[in-house]
């Protein structure tokens, strides 16, 4: 009965229903799926059925031991596994195939304690295993001591390891970068570019460097350039930029920001020839913790002061929500407003979500309330909802992606005095042809759905391309207008980027000043 009975709850937890002592070598590592794992314990105890009955684990051999506990380990029976591995031990003290098996069980469920355990028993048999100093590295971080882990993987590049598709850095600054550990997720992805140099696929190499960048300009120290001119029919923008900021420690971080736009404002019947060059800037402090996320910031333009903040919650990957408000930001709803310094005032609130982890979908949305003053006189107040989505076309091309999205947003009638358009009307106009200016400064409503199509492709790890085309339909104006531009990118050094842009706008709606745009961009930003 005691055989019947061990033999039951082994059928149970594996699908067999005899055991018997096992004789062939395996190697457990090479079974990549639970079913022919299965089919392999199965193979061996049928091929020694005829040896006679099991009466207790010590009655199977090592191997067949080592593949059992392999398997309860991979369903994660840890009660079975940790009996199996009794008896593997019994045999084979310290068994090294054993400690993994119970290290990456651990390591599933998340027994930051059993694992650290594990891995500095590993460590102290096997101390040149690069294998097992990465599974000390991980055991280190999961328990917090950071010091440890950084000390313990900055030896890994040194190690080769086989099936490796990337260097496991990347996936130690994964988790770095979710625990907001910055410092520790640039440093373990700087050492993954270093010990994957020249072998790593380009979408990888390349999306590591664009995490990094990401990294250093949010998080840690960086400094950054960029222009931007947009040339429209009746006139132009040019916006020289300069910005930097360095960490405090993984929670702080300060930045300032300093822009020049420069207007140029064609003459027509109502308003003549003229230009103006502003200057405006802002200090501000990012504090992060937990998922949460926090901006402040202050400055100034020539003729008043600018303020806003944020406030984020962002959740797993890709989904988040925040709010924000702002005091003095500079407007850009029409050419002719941007002439004359107009500001906007206001708040919003922004969500993501994303789902479908096979077509890496999103959808994401914001809601927004501000006013619109020039020289501190109310001139319209703006509504808007924006919307959001896109997918992967198909999972074979990874760099197209297509969507939709939807701008809604009603501007209530202008109302400030003829005063605030002086600088720019023509001598001797009626109070009506001034009236006038004002009234077409801003449309009624902008109210567009559309499609577009988006991708992304990599000449090697430093240089890529990308572009978008789509089309909206504007029920406003009843017709349709496109868009088209495309850019290219080039990582300097592993820390260092350029990149550059052009579009062009069949219609940006922005008021009577507008129709049709082409417009470039141009950056540069370098991490400290």
């Amino acid at each position: 009965m005691r055989t019947r009975s061990l033999l039951g709850k082994l059928g149970c937890a594996i699908g067999l229903c005899v055991m018997v002592d096992g004789v062939a070598q395996i190697s457990y590592e090479s079974y990549s799926d639970l079913d022919s794992l299965r089919y392999e314990i199965g193979q061996q105890l049928e091929a020694a059925q005829s040896t006679g009955q099991v009466k207790s684990y010590d009655d199977l051999s090592l191997d067949t031991l080592r593949l059992l506990l392999y398997l309860h380990a991979k369903l994660g029976n840890t009660e079975k596994a940790n009996e199996v591995s009794e008896a593997v031990f019994r045999k084979s003290p310290d068994d090294k195939q054993a400690l993994f098996a119970l290290l990456s069980m651990n390591l599933e469920s998340q027994q930051k304690d059993e694992v650290l355990r594990l891995a500095q028993k590993l460590n102290s048999m096997y101390p040149e295993d690069g294998q097992v100093k990465y599974y000390l590295g991980q055991a280190y971080y999961m328990n917090g001591f950071y010091k440890e882990a950084n000390s313990i993987l900055s030896e890994l590049p040194d190690y080769q390891f086989e099936n490796k598709l990337y260097p496991q850095e990347f996936d130690i600054a994964e988790k770095a970068f979710m625990g907001s550990e910055w410092a520790y997720a640039a440093n373990m992805i700087l050492k993954g570019l270093e010990a994957g140099d020249g072998s790593l696929s380009f979408d990888v190499d390349f999306e590591q460097k664009e995490r990094l960048q990401l990294i250093f300009a949010k998080r840690l120290g960086h400094i950054g350039a960029g222009a931007i001119a947009k040339l429209f029919n009746q006139g132009n923008v040019f916006v020289t930029k300069a910005n930097g900021g360095q960490a405090l420690n993984d929670r702080y971080k300060i930045y300032g920001e300093f822009e020049v736009p420069h207007i140029q404002l064609d003459g027509t019947s109502l308003w003549r020839d003229s230009s103006r060059t502003f200057v405006q800037g802002i200090i501000g402090l990012n504090y992060n913790r937990n998922n949460w996320d926090a901006n402040f910031h202050a400055g100034a333009h020539q003729d008043g002061g600018i303020f806003g903040g944020s406030f984020a919650k962002n959740f797993d990957y890709g989904k988040s929500v925040s709010i924000d408000g702002f005091y003095g930001r500079r407007s850009e709803d029409t050419l002719l407003l941007e002439r004359l310094n107009a500001r906007t005032n206001g708040a919003g609130i922004f969500g993501q979500y994303s789902f479908d982890d096979k077509y890496k979908s999103y959808v994401n949305g914001r809601i927004e309330g501000r006013n619109i003053d020039v020289d501190g006189e109310d001139l319209s107040t703006a509504f808007g909802l924006y919307l959001n989505a896109d997918r992967l076309i198909s999972t074979n091309i990874t760099q197209l992606r297509g969507g939709y999205r939807a701008n809604y947003i009603t501007y209530s009638s202008v109302n400030a005095s003829s005063d605030v358009i002086q600088e720019i009307a023509l001598p001797g106009l009626t109070q009506t042809q001034r009236g006038e200016i004002l009234s077409n400064s801003l449309p009624e409503a902008i109210h567009r759905h559309g499609l577009f199509l988006s991708w992304k492709d990599y000449v090697n790890g430093d240089f890529s391309y990308h572009g978008i085309v789509g089309y909206d339909y504007d029920f406003e104006q009843s017709s349709g207008l496109y868009y088209v531009s495309a850019g290219l990118a080039y990582y300097i050094n592993d820390k260092s980027r350029i990149s550059a842009d052009l579009g062009y706008f069949s219609d940006p709606s922005l008021g009577q000043a507008g129709s049709d745009l082409w417009q470039a961009l141009v950056s540069f930003q370098m991490g400290l």
